[in-house]
């Protein structure tokens, strides 16, 4: 029932008539003022978590790529300077 007195507006003209009145003009001045900000700071954060993905995904494959050459072909010196070299070169598309 509380839903019906903020929505709809009751007819004994009480503060469910008034409330939706008041709300509205505050919320639409708001988000005329800082509307653009929180769309800003919306697509800031999804960037943001895409590229902690991508860095998690790159150090994953760079640790399986390291221990994939260390245990399949023993090499004498250590790989993970050439892996590095290696990777630098790499592009996405």
């Amino acid at each position: 029932m509380i839903y019906s007195l903020i929505i709809l507006p009751d007819d004994g003209g009480g503060i469910g008539s008034i409330l939706p009145f008041l709300i509205w003009p505050v919320f639409i001045l708001v988000m005329m003022l800082y509307g653009q900000r929180f769309q800003a700071f919306l697509a800031l954060n999804d960037i943001g978590r895409s590229l902690n993905k991508l860095k998690t995904m790159k150090e994953k494959g760079r640790t399986e790529a390291i221990e994939y050459v260390k245990d399949n072909f023993k090499p004498d010196k250590d790989p993970t300077e050439k892996i590095d070299q290696f990777l630098e070169y790499f592009t996405i598309l």
